[in-house]
Order: C-alpha cells, then sequence, then structure tokens
C-alpha cells in the first residue's frame, strides 16, 4: 500500500526490503536484567563496551585475608568492576556472589573478594593461592569502572552507507541470539549527510585561507 498526502499522484514504488549482514568482531554483553549494556551508536560512529571480564588465575597480584572456619579469603585490590551499587550485577563461572557466609564465594565492595575452601589451598600462602589459581583459573564478568569506546569497523560504516532510511522512523532489525538492544537514529541518506560535512569542512578551510 501507498498513501499519498497531496493532489498529485506519483507512481506507484513496491516496498523493496535493504538489508545488511555483519559478523561482528566482539560480542555485545548485558546485564541479566538488561539495565546495562554494550551499545553501538551509529550516530557517532561508534561501540561503547560498558561490560568488563576478568581473569584470576597463577599470574594475578592478590593480597592475604583472614582465614574463617571453613574457608581462606583474598581480595584483588586491581580490578576491573564497578562497586559496590552493581554487585549483584557480577558473575564467575565457577563461585556464587554472596557475602556474610562461611563458603566458597566472592564479592565485591572495596575490592574483589574471593574466599575458598581449606581443603583445596593447603596453607593461607600466596605461593599457595597462586597454585591454586594457575590450576583453577575464575573467570568473572561484570559492570566496567571504566567503559571503553572504539570506532565502528570501516566494513560496517560502509555497509550502513548503503541503506535507505526514511524520516521520521526507520526500523533496524537485529537476527540471531539474543543480543543487547540496539538503539539507531539514521540521517535520511548517510552518504549525503557526509558529503555535506565535507562540503562545510572545505568552506571553512578556504575561508581560513581567505582570513591569512
Amino acid at each position: 500500500m501507498q498513501l499519498e498526502i497531496g493532489s498529485v499522484a506519483t507512481p506507484y514504488e513496491p516496498y523493496q526490503e535493504i538489508s545488511i549482514q555483519h559478523t561482528l568482531s566482539k560480542p555485545l554483553r548485558a546485564t541479566k536484567d538488561g539495565s546495562v549494556r554494550d551499545a553501538i551508536d551509529i550516530v557517532n560512529m561508534q561501540t561503547t563496551y560498558n561490560i568488563t571480564d576478568f581473569t584470576v588465575d597463577g599470574n594475578t597480584t592478590i593480597t592475604l585475608g583472614t582465614d574463617k572456619e571453613k574457608t581462606r579469603v583474598i581480595q584483588i585490590n586491581n580490578q576491573p568492576f564497578l562497586n559496590p551499587t552493581n554487585n549483584l550485577k557480577m558473575y564467575c563461572d565457577k563461585l556464587l556472589n554472596d557475602s556474610g557466609k562461611d563458603e566458597e564465594l566472592f564479592t565485591v565492595s572495596t575490592a574483589l573478594f574471593i574466599a575458598i575452601n581449606k581443603n583445596r589451598v593447603e596453607a593461607n600462602d600466596i605461593n599457595a593461592f597462586k597454585k591454586w589459581f594457575g590450576e583453577n583459573p575464575l573467570y568473572f564478568i561484570g559492570i566496567s569502572k571504566t567503559p571503553t569506546t572504539e570506532p565502528l569497523e570501516d566494513e560496517l560504516v560502509e555497509k550502513l552507507k548503503t541503506l535507505k532510511t526514511f524520516s521520521p522512523v526507520t526500523h533496524v532489525f537485529v537476527e540471531g541470539v539474543a543480543k543487547p538492544k540496539l538503539n539507531a537514529r539514521y540521517p535520511k541518506d548517510i552518504a549525503a549527510a557526509q558529503a555535506q560535512l565535507e562540503a562545510k569542512v572545505i568552506t571553512l578551510q578556504e575561508a581560513v585561507i581567505k582570513n591569512v
């Protein structure tokens, strides 16, 4: 269906879908509730990574904590996660996110605290912990203290330029496994918008030369 406003009809043009396919070099990730997520910003042509990961292994710098009845505790001060408000939005591949219990777990406050059962670590000793972490690395994922941004890949930018958009709304659909939500705003014609910006730059350059 083609709906027109006005007294002069234009030839009917059937809808033709324009789509692109692109595999990202890095996955987009989000917290389980979706409140914090990585995001692609098509207007500013960049990706913001709000989620980060961290592996504790035999090379990680650790500080010994105080033994409890069943567990030994260490802390990691130089860790990348936001804390303590979003502590419950952190995950580990082997430990529960909890606190106040004498069980194997982890928690984040002023640092990343990890409790391991005494029968796994032979002594409250840094080398003993490093040996165990070397054999049993722990993978953590959570909200980053310092989100990072990267420009969109050139290949993706070129693909986006081929899309035709319609004001005021253009729908963007993402297929495949559930991903963090993608919100996008397009100029009516990306290629034309880029050409206009380039023309403005040339005009400004010419004005500067005239005033020298």
